[in-house]
């Protein structure tokens, strides 16, 4: 019997890794997560068993994918929390992460549902009909903005403009420094792009980012590897006539 390789997360942050993998077990599979936090740091795992008497899972046609959702953070450690398909239901990874980023707890837990019913809320979904929020907001943006994405490679390196959308995705990573910064995809009526958010920033505007309501982005054009990006520097919600009597 071996361990079968299934998926490798890689964070680019200090060598930080995620191992998943699974062993074939009478009625069902052991499901067993590693991280590895850096080259120096700590290896941690925790293992589950997964039921599924017709060994019908087939881990090519249904690749797994971490899906967030919780994420609590104070000042001693953060708090996160993730699932991931599996047959008849979801393993589930809660983790404790000490402030600089080691990982102080892990464990995995087997949820049962074959019919998929699991709902994990609007903000965990952005992933569906990501347009159509917009369209409410649209007379709003074009008040509060000047420009959008169609229209922003047009501007100068470093000139300050203000663009409006919904938070598409974010991938946060540590400096050297051990501050959380982070990348978030902002999404308008017209395309996506990357906005940087540097620590104070992001700590400053987590909760706007991390929320459900669309949102304007004020800050200044930056070309990374060719590509047009945007360096935030404040962030507000954005809203319609309707929320704001």
């Amino acid at each position: 019997m071996e361990w079968e390789y299934i998926r490798t997360i890689e964070h680019g942050v200090l060598g930080h890794r995620e191992l998943i993998k699974r062993l074939k077990v009478p009625g069902g599979w052991l499901v067993k997560y590693i991280d590895f936090a850096g080259s120096k740091g700590p290896v941690r795992h925790a293992m589950v068993f997964v039921l599924d008497g017709e060994e019908a899972w087939d881990v090519t046609k249904e690749p797994i994918k971490l899906e967030q959702f919780v994420l609590k953070k104070n000042p001693n450690y953060n708090e996160r929390t993730c699932r991931f398909n599996v047959p008849d239901g979801w393993v589930v990874l809660d983790g404790h992460y000490l402030a600089g980023g080691a990982q102080s707890h892990i464990s995995l837990v087997f949820v049962p549902d074959p019919q998929r019913q699991w709902e994990i809320g609007k903000k965990d979904n952005r992933g569906t009909n990501p347009k159509q929020p917009l369209l409410r907001y649209a007379e709003r943006l074009s008040m509060c903005t000047d420009t959008d994405t169609s229209r922003i490679r047009e501007r100068e390196v470093h000139e300050t403009v203000t663009i409006g959308g919904i938070v598409r995705h974010i991938r946060e990573m540590m400096t050297k420094e051990n501050y959380l910064m982070a990348n978030v995809t902002i999404e308008d009526l017209k395309g996506s792009i990357e906005v940087i958010f540097f620590p104070d920033p992001y700590k400053n505007y987590y909760d706007l980012i991390h929320g459900n309501d669309p949102v304007i982005i004020k800050g200044f054009i930056e070309h990374v590897n060719e590509t047009t990006k945007m360096i935030c520097d404040e962030v507000q919600v954005l809203a319609d006539k309707e929320d704001t009597l």
